[in-house]
């Protein structure tokens, strides 16, 4: 499930920082025709095969038509460009997408029905084909009421917000619930307390019998409803208990059975008194109340974390596109632990560029991830990009680092992957320059001091047996950097000599412990790399 999406049109392989180090960047998708500002990357969805991106600004049928890309998430190709053949200019399709299965929605708000300017329309695609199977549009329609601009779809219903219709004053907003395979209206949803600005229908999710939608403008702060998607009556008002005037609360909603993840991403951090660096709370409909609030650990003023959110079975990820840690509006991505509500990771883009707005749109589906880069110029500017990454627990982790209290082994160690068909290049950085270095081998992660055998920081492998790489010593270069190739890539390893063990190779499915031993400049005690731990593939 997801909600993303960039608000900027008019009425008219990964860093990785945090608690783990080794998620997987497995594609970088863009437009393969893509165009200056086309925005692609504005939504994005994931699901079993398929990646689906979309562009709200591609030219088309003139200006700002949108396009949507389908890719193959197993080779990481483009297997259809979607294109409405009544597209025209300004529709903005692709503004918001949902997918089951082989079926995907397409939001396009600024569509013209029947000489209506902007009534919008939600098209269905068949994904093993790429062609229309289907059109969704309001039963009644309203001019300017951007029907589509938020889309989800589960077990065969879609829901659909409209903001900016007008069924409880101008731009209350309302939305729809619709069989999709028949493209009937089954209801049109409206709050219960609605009024004249409230906009609700921005961000729509369902989950079984229920709809959830968000109003982020409702009473100056924002709202989330919750309506039975049988009957079509509203049965939840959520507001969190420390809500303020423009927090923007109901910005973006996800729902999973009767957990609705809800953001605010113009919150505040009250105790640092940091403006907008936003937040997300957990409601659950069973017991009708607040359950949680997510935060970024290391959020600023400005990053409007929340500005995007997925959340599918134990994992909550929320985008903050204008987060400045890479640099200026580079943006990023965090990673929750639904049961426990901990943030797992912190991710940047492997490329971050100032205003790229990383993390804008994001969807995470079981172990994949989405991240949309509406702003990315790798292509030409403003053109967009996405970025894939395999969530599945990391094959290594880090241990004796400055973080965890080895304070002397300020050298860190990343290896480039776990499959012995490497490469696995153990690189070493903010290492002595100039000074000899090799790498050490264990089974034990024991850590003992090295001050008691005249060393600097702690070696890590003790409580097993140890001994050194045997294939490659060296010089660490101008910039503090050593790299060894141990996969069976790089000749003669990895029978480097395991110790006593007659130097057997390393087999997929063991794990092994390695850190770099160095000289230190000036004649002083040699010291020790951070510690890391690999289970080979």
């Amino acid at each position: 499930m997801k909600q993303s999406r960039i608000f900027s049109f008019c009425a008219a392989g990964a860093l990785v920082t945090g608690l783990a180090t080794a998620q997987n960047e497995t594609h970088k998708y863009v437009a393969s025709n893509a165009g200056m500002a086309e925005a692609f990357g504005h939504s994005v969805v994931v699901d079993g095969k398929y990646a689906v991106v979309s562009a709200r600004n591609a030219v088309v049928n003139g200006v700002d038509t949108g396009a949507v890309y389908v890719y193959d998430r197993t080779m990481g190709m483009e297997l259809y460009i979607l294109q409405p053949a009544d597209g025209g200019s300004g529709d903005k399709f692709g503004f918001d997408l949902a997918i089951e299965g082989d079926t995907l929605l397409v939001g396009s708000p600024h569509h013209d029905v029947m000489g209506m300017n902007m009534v919008g329309a939600v098209y269905v695609y068949d994904l093993t084909t790429g062609l229309e199977v289907g059109r969704l549009v309001p039963d009644t329609m309203v001019m300017m009421g951007h029907f589509g601009i938020g889309v989800d779809i589960d077990n065969g219903i879609a829901a659909i917000g409209a903001f900016t219709r007008n069924p409880m004053g101008v731009d209350s907003g309302e939305a729809f619930v619709f069989d999709v395979a028949t493209s009937t209206q089954l209801h049109s949803l409206v709050a219960s307390d609605g009024a004249a600005g409230d906009m609700m229908g921005w961000s729509v999710s369902i989950s079984g019998n229920s709809v959830l939608v968000g109003s982020d403008l409702h009473a100056g702060h924002g709202a989330a409803y919750v309506f039975d998607a049988t009957t079509g009556a509203q049965t939840h008002k959520f507001e969190p208990m420390d809500i303020i005037a423009g927090d923007r609360f109901g910005w973006m909603v996800d729902l999973e059975g009767n957990n609705a993840i809800i953001s605010s991403h113009k919150h505040d951090r009250v105790i640092t008194g940091d403006m907008d660096t936003g937040a997300a709370y957990l409601f659950h409909l069973g017991m009708n109340m607040q359950m949680g609030k997510f935060t970024a650990a290391d959020g600023d003023a400005n990053d409007e974390f929340g500005y995007s959110v997925s959340f599918d079975g134990g994992r909550v990820a929320m985008g903050a596109p204008f987060d400045d840690d890479a640099t200026m509006n580079a943006g990023s991505v965090y990673v929750f632990d639904f049961a426990t509500q901990l943030q797992e990771y912190k991710i940047l883009a492997s490329d971050a560029a100032m205003s790229d707005l990383y993390g804008s749109s994001i969807d995470v589906s079981g172990a994949g991830l989405l991240v949309g880069s509406v702003y990315d110029d790798d292509v030409i500017m403003n053109a967009g990009s996405a970025y894939e990454y395999d969530l599945a627990p990391p094959c290594w982790n880090k241990f004796c680092t400055v973080a965890d209290g080895s304070t002397l082994n300020a050298a860190t160690l990343d290896p480039s992957g776990c499959d012995l068909g490497g490469p696995v290049n153990m690189m070493m950085m903010g290492a002595p320059m100039n000074q000899f270095t090799y790498l050490l081998i264990g089974s034990g992660n024991s850590i003992i001091d090295g001050a008691l055998f005249g060393a600097s920081g702690n070696l890590c492998l003790a409580g097993g047996t140890i001994g050194r790489y045997t294939k490659d010593a060296g010089k660490i270069d101008m910039m503090g950097m050593f790299v060894t190739d141990i996969s069976t890539t790089f000749t003669g390893g990895p029978n480097f000599g395991i110790p006593n063990s007659g130097g057997a190779t390393i087999l997929a499915g063991q794990t092994w412990n390695f850190q770099y031993w160095h000289r230190n400049m000036g004649g002083m005690p040699s010291g020790f790399s951070e510690a890391v731990s690999i289970t080979f593939k």
